[in-house]
C-alpha cells in the first residue's frame, strides 16, 4: 500500500527481504528489497508445502467427485504456477 511505502521510505519500518529458492526447493535468504533483478520476488516453497497444496486440491476435487492427476508446482521470479489435470474417475461396477 502507499502507506507502507511511505513508512519504509521514512525509515519507520524495514523493507521486506527478498526470498529466493534453489531448484531443489531449499531456500536461501536474500538481501533487503522486494524483487530480484529478473522479474520479481521469488517465493521458496518446500516439498512439504507442495504436498500440502496438492492435498488441498485433492480434497476439493474429491468433494466434487473428481480427481487430480499430474500435479505440478513451479516457482519462477514473480510467479507461482500450479498445474494439475482434473478428471472424472471412471465408474466402477460391481
Amino acid at each position: 500500500s502507499r502507506r507502507t511505502v511511505r513508512r519504509v521510505l521514512a525509515g519507520e519500518i524495514e523493507p521486506a527481504r527478498t526470498v529466493k529458492a534453489e531448484r531443489d526447493g531449499r531456500s536461501r535468504g536474500g538481501g533487503k528489497g522486494s524483487a530480484s533483478g529478473d522479474g520479481g520476488a521469488m517465493l521458496a516453497l518446500s516439498e512439504e508445502d507442495g504436498r500440502r497444496i496438492e492435498a488441498i486440491l485433492r480434497r476439493a476435487a474429491d468433494a466434487s467427485y473428481l480427481e487430480i492427476v499430474d500435479f505440478r508446482l513451479e516457482s519462477r521470479p514473480g510467479e507461482i504456477f500450479v498445474r494439475a489435470r482434473v478428471s472424472e474417475p471412471e465408474e466402477e461396477y460391481e
